[in-house]
């Protein structure tokens, strides 16, 4: 019970820790990336620059955090949550409010969170949700939080556009850098239908607003990770090619 209790609160100083390190900084970059951004950053030339990430926040919450629609921290999932790893990006979601004297010079968000990512909520309070895989989290939360699932196609038009525009109504100078999770090693039909119901509402918000950038990754240079079948990790060679996009992007 005690070790289970300091890894917890070592991720927590962890994220706090990380959350301060922005704050004096006037060269940072706000994130909302997975794998394929994470990687594809971490290749990045430019090292001026400190990076926040909220690998797991879902638009849908996003909005509700920039909007000041969320509740008090409650850490009751994380006794539910499987890995280590799994508890950061929980914890991440949690501690949202950036303390920070300089505003980010670049967000950059990739597409993973509301392809795959489930939205759970409190059956007390609805304004205590978070956003997991399914297969992140013990199913028996299920009895104190219900899995309201992925988001909607549908949905996905009407979140992007209010999501872009409350990010540039906080950050009014900030650039916006969008990468596409590709779907070429996709074979489930539901998820390339998801695909294309992101894809369709992004490319529609970035036609009226002129700083959002797209980086939708060509075919010939999609490569499948030598040891993995996850249809969502890839090679170096893919992460390069993203990163050297982002390098000529990011100055």
């Amino acid at each position: 019970m005690l070790r289970k209790y300091f890894i917890i609160n070592k991720l927590l100083l962890f994220r706090i820790w990380e959350i301060f390190k922005i704050m004096p900084q006037k060269n940072w970059i706000l994130t909302r990336t997975a794998c394929l951004g994470n990687d594809s950053l971490a290749l990045l030339n430019n090292k001026k620059y400190k990076i926040l990430n909220f690998q797991k926040l879902r638009i849908d919450i996003f909005i509700d955090y920039l909007l000041g629609k969320t509740s008090k921290i409650n850490f009751h999932p994380l006794t539910f949550i499987k890995r280590q790893d799994i508890k950061y990006l929980f914890l991440q979601q949690k501690l949202f409010s950036i303390f920070s004297l300089f505003p980010p010079t670049y967000f950059i968000i990739d597409s993973y969170s509301e392809l795959t990512d489930q939205k759970f909520i409190s059956k007390k309070n609805p304004n205590n949700s978070f956003n997991l895989n399914y297969s992140d989290i013990d199913n028996s939360i299920l009895d104190t939080y219900v899995c309201e699932g992925l988001m909607q196609n549908q949905d996905m038009k009407l979140y992007y556009e209010t999501f872009f525009n409350l990010i540039k109504k906080r950050y009014p100078k900030i650039k916006i850098i969008y990468i596409f999770f590709p779907d070429l090693l996709e074979t489930r039909q539901k998820f390339i239908e998801r695909h294309k119901a992101i894809k369709t509402a992004v490319v529609n918000c970035a036609k009226t607003q002129s700083d959002i950038v797209l980086i939708d990754i060509p075919l010939d240079k999609i490569y499948k990770h030598v040891d993995d079948d996850f249809p969502y990790h890839y090679s170096n060679e893919t992460y390069i090619y993203v990163s050297n996009i982002l390098n000529k992007i990011i100055t």
